[in-house]
């Protein structure tokens, strides 16, 4: 069910106003209480190296695929970070990629 536009709009100009590591951990924490309930549904923080960063109702989860040298497969992990453990290139990486964010959050929140 779509989410009522101003609380988007709020949402949008705090994720834009965001500079400090508490700055982003309140976004993070108002984003995971809009999101669906769903466990196929999140918000793509950015990636370091061979790890995503993926924002869901219900954490902050690093996801690492990588592929075997001698399986035909990928193998992934999945670890779930304490929002208020986060460290600074977390943070350094929601600031980079904002815009990026903003446009997630819009297309979720509104049934798009």
């Amino acid at each position: 069910m779509p989410i009522d536009e101003g609380k988007i709009n709020a949402l949008q100009d705090m994720i834009k106003n965001s500079k400090s590591k508490g700055d982003v951990i309140n976004v993070m924490k108002q984003i995971m209480e809009l999101l669906p309930r769903s466990a196929d549904i999140g918000i793509t923080i950015g990636e370091m190296g061979k790890i995503m960063y993926v924002l869901s109702y219900d954490g902050l989860y690093s996801l690492t695929a990588v592929s075997d040298e001698f399986l035909p497969f990928m193998i992934s992990n999945e670890k779930k970070i304490q929002i208020e453990n986060i460290n600074d290139n977390i943070v350094n990486l929601f600031l980079k990629n904002k815009d990026s964010i903003i446009a997630q959050v819009k297309e979720l929140l509104r049934g798009s």
